[in-house]
């Protein structure tokens, strides 16, 4: 018999943002840190408050580490953090549906022009 997942076990991984996450060179620590806050909000949909210190405890980092990967995400655009609620957002749902948004801009325009 085959074990089926369960659907929160799986999360979303671009082409885009994998491509991203190998140029960005991250440490271990800094992946540690990424697979922590996407298994938060997998698909970027809703949003997911959190402990630092839970999240530090967990990926076993220091909080000069934790805070440089905060810091190394946001600008690689890979989450957005609302800082007071200690909320994560996941920005490839964002993405996508931008990228798919444009897609049917795109197709408009042309059965428009034809």
């Amino acid at each position: 018999m085959i074990k089926q997942a369960k659907p929160e076990s799986f999360f979303m991984l671009t082409p885009e943002i994998r491509d991203r996450l190998l140029t960005a060179k991250l440490t271990a620590a800094e992946w540690r840190i990424w697979c922590y806050l996407v298994s938060l909000d997998p698909f970027g949909d809703r949003g997911a408050k959190y402990q630092p210190a839970e999240l530090m405890l967990q990926c076993g980092v220091k909080k000069s580490t934790y805070f440089a990967a905060k810091a190394k995400f946001q600008k690689l655009g890979l989450f957005d953090f609302k800082d007071g609620t200690t909320k994560v957002f996941n920005l490839q749902r964002e993405r996508i549906e931008s990228e798919h948004s444009g897609d049917s801009q795109q197709r408009h325009l042309v059965e428009s022009e034809i």
